[in-house]
């Protein structure tokens, strides 16, 4: 099936939504740390990481569990539209 919509590729530095397990309702909120063409027309994005993508790969290296669980809580306290 086609949505009809152009898709916008996800690139590094792209905020996006993608949704969660099939049959469940809602979204994960996601910011892509490389090209991820295999979210193409999955991730809905809306909008770009435009100053601080250097905060943004430091997030990245935090090493993660099996279960993807972070040794690092991390919270972002703020964004904006510019």
């Amino acid at each position: 099936f086609s949505s009809g919509l152009d898709t916008q590729p996800i690139i590094q530095g792209t905020v996006a939504l993608l949704p969660t397990t099939p049959g469940e309702v809602g979204a994960e909120f996601v910011i892509s740390m490389m090209p991820s063409p295999w979210l193409d027309g999955r991730a809905t994005p809306i909008g770009n990481v435009v100053d601080g993508l250097s905060v943004i790969n430091e997030i990245g290296s935090i090493k993660v569990s099996p279960d993807d669980d972070p040794s690092l809580a991390t919270t972002i306290y703020s964004m904006r539209i510019l």
